[in-house]
Order: C-alpha cells, then sequence, then structure tokens
C-alpha cells in the first residue's frame, strides 16, 4: 500500500491496490477455510501452498509491483 500511496500516476496507484486486495483477500478466505468458518473453495495461500499457476502469476504481480517501485 506504501507504494500506491507513493505513486504520480493512477496505474501504479491502482495495481499496486489491487494486487494488495487480491493476497489480502486470498489470505483471509484461505485461513478462513482452515477455520471451518467459510466454505472450502480452493483458493491457495499466497507465497505458502503449493499451487503452479496461482504462484507464478503471484511472483509476476510481485515483480511489477517492484519494477513501479524503482522507477
Amino acid at each position: 500500500m506504501k507504494i500506491a500511496i507513493d505513486s504520480q500516476t493512477n496505474f501504479p496507484r491502482l495495481f499496486a491496490s489491487g494486487l494488495t486486495i487480491i493476497l489480502v483477500s486470498q489470505t483471509f478466505i484461505h485461513i478462513g477455510m482452515n477455520l471451518g468458518l467459510l466454505p472450502i473453495i480452493g483458493i491457495p495461500l499466497p507465497l505458502i501452498s503449493y499451487g503452479g499457476s496461482n504462484l507464478i502469476a503471484t511472483f509476476i504481480g510481485l515483480g511489477i509491483l517492484q519494477s513501479i517501485k524503482t522507477h
């Protein structure tokens, strides 16, 4: 969220906010499923669960976010 707040244009702001919302929502949904509070729908825990396509997509998103931060 710090990158979103510090950005000057809309694309970095929206990208950083969207990626943060996706990662936080996946985390809360996964933890809720493991505690039995939510129905099991198959969302992996970001950066921890073994999942090929989700892990690659998360790393790509974090790489783009890091590139936004450096530029």
